[in-house]
């Protein structure tokens, strides 16, 4: 078995990797990593390592990697166009010019060419990631693996409480959820909601919600860093390497302009958008769609080709019945990229019907008092089912199926879906919700594996990577046999 690994970046997790290449015959284990988690050697399996920070800009070594033909870009076409949308985040740290369309296809042939060359010549059988793929090279490893038949895991830490889905496409949330959520409702057909009990995972979020608990994430940087300590990071500078980077008098004057940049670039952004900012009217019916954070795997990909919120305000806006109106809230988090004063504008200019709600409003009442919400992938339509909201859901997500939630791919689903909410003809069924909650519970693996979650989960790390190692070892042996996966 040959495999490419993506991730896993902390110590204990890579003991985890280290434990599972000890125990299993891999004849080739390509490891993306970071300084100081990498995978031991082992007698007998090549392990090679590749530095994600490195390749991110395409340094490769190409000494020995033929040149791509025609025939492995053609049948690449339909992931181009996305692979080029998130090197927009390159643009956060970077001043290399990945605005210009040459130099993003440039970076992408870079990928292509060496990832099609180590999973032919590798004779790669399986990819593994820590998260969905997200961050240019790993999307791109992804989409090589769909054209070549290679089998994919990755996991995705969803917004349920230490519960952690492992998938095998971008497109697949429901794979498992749906059959456990139609079992739970044959099992449960003829239970009382007040006897309708939920376990485990199920339970606390529940509780959670109920106590509208606001997500983690919104109390930090984008950045994974402290508001308070931007900069001086001590994950990241206990790393030798890294920390004589940082230090580097050229990388630190860099740095230092950078963060200048970025807050006057942040105060003009939100000033273009403050001065177009009304006070709510909760009198009025309104849809309420809060922007996402870009560039971020919530729109791309998982908003497939409806991710471009821009897109979807115009189809909500051109499908609100009469006398509805549609609030937006810009996300507190946002930097200045995927924005500027122009995107604020065009949006203003799609409808008369569309209102610009102020940063520090409130999203729960928000939701509370819209008679919609509308979303990609994000938090706010998850919020919205215990609000007891209905939710239009643009992207793929693990609550895309869930009751309350419906799938909008173009304007007359929109339309036909508004209408009906509008018309009091959605009805929320709080069992329904508990048992897909449930449901959802029983398929997740019960652990904490991205880092930014470890501050709010209920496992220690400890606890967390051994459930990791196990599920990794019961998949494999299924692997083994690919009629039962």
């Amino acid at each position: 078995m040959n495999l490419i690994i993506n991730g896993f970046h902390n110590v204990p997790q890579v003991a985890v990797l280290n434990r599972l290449v000890k125990n299993n015959n891999f004849g080739y284990v390509h490891h993306i990593a970071s300084d100081g988690a990498t995978i031991a050697e082992k007698p007998g399996t090549l392990i090679e390592t590749s530095l994600y920070y490195v390749i991110g800009d395409g340094h490769y070594d190409f000494s020995d990697c033929p040149p791509l033909d025609g025939e492995i870009i053609e049948k690449m076409r339909p992931y181009e166009a996305t692979a080029l949308q998130m090197m927009d985040r390159l643009e956060l740290f970077s001043n290399k010019g990945y605005r210009r369309y040459q130099k993003r296809h440039d970076l992408y042939l870079k990928h292509l060419r060496y990832w099609h060359h180590i999973t032919t010549s590798r004779k790669i059988t399986l990819f593994i990631s820590q998260n969905i793929p997200h961050e240019i090279y790993d999307y791109i490893i992804y989409a090589i693996c769909q054209i070549k038949s290679i089998p994919v895991l990755f996991f995705f830490q969803i917004q349920v409480h230490d519960a952690t889905l492992a998938l095998s496409d971008i497109s697949g949330w429901q794979r498992e959820i749906l059959p456990e959520y139609e079992r739970l409702q044959q099992l449960q057909a003829t239970t009382a909601i007040a006897a309708l009990a939920l376990t485990g995972n199920a339970a606390r979020e529940w509780s959670l919600r109920a106590n509208r608990q606001a997500p983690h994430y919104m109390t930090r940087s984008w950045y994974g860093f402290k508001d308070t300590n931007t900069f001086l990071n001590m994950r990241r500078l206990k790393n030798k390497n890294r920390l004589k980077k940082i230090l580097n008098p050229v990388t630190l004057a860099k740095y230092v302009v950078f963060l200048i940049r970025k807050n006057i670039q942040k105060k003009i952004l939100f000033f273009s958008y403050s001065s177009l900012t009304t006070p709510p009217d909760y009198s009025k019916p309104y849809v309420y769609f809060p922007l996402h954070l870009q560039p971020e795997s919530t729109t791309c990909p998982m908003g497939g080709a409806l991710g471009d919120q821009t897109l979807v305000a115009e189809i909500i806006a051109r499908s609100l019945p009469d006398g509805v109106f549609l609030y937006i809230k810009e996300n507190p988090k946002q930097t200045y990229l995927c924005r500027d004063y122009r995107f604020y504008r065009n949006l203003s200019q799609l409808s008369d019907k569309i209102v610009f709600v102020p940063l520090k409003t409130d999203t729960y009442q928000l939701i509370k008092n819209s008679v919609a919400v509308a979303t990609v992938t994000g938090t706010a339509g998850w919020e919205a089912f215990f609000e007891k909201k209905p939710v239009l859901v643009f992207g793929q997500c693990f609550y895309d199926s869930a009751p309350g939630a419906f799938k909008v791919r173009s304007q007359s689903d929109c339309q036909r879906v508004l209408k009906a909410i509008v018309n009091n003809e959605f009805r929320y069924d709080e069992k329904k919700l508990k048992l897909f909650l449930q449901a959802v519970s029983n398929v997740a693996l019960n652990a904490c594996l991205d880092a930014d979650y470890y501050g709010v989960s209920s496992l220690s790390i400890e606890e967390s990577n051994e459930r990791l190692y196990n599920f990794l070892e019961k998949y494999l042996i299924k692997f083994s046999s690919p009629a039962s996966l």
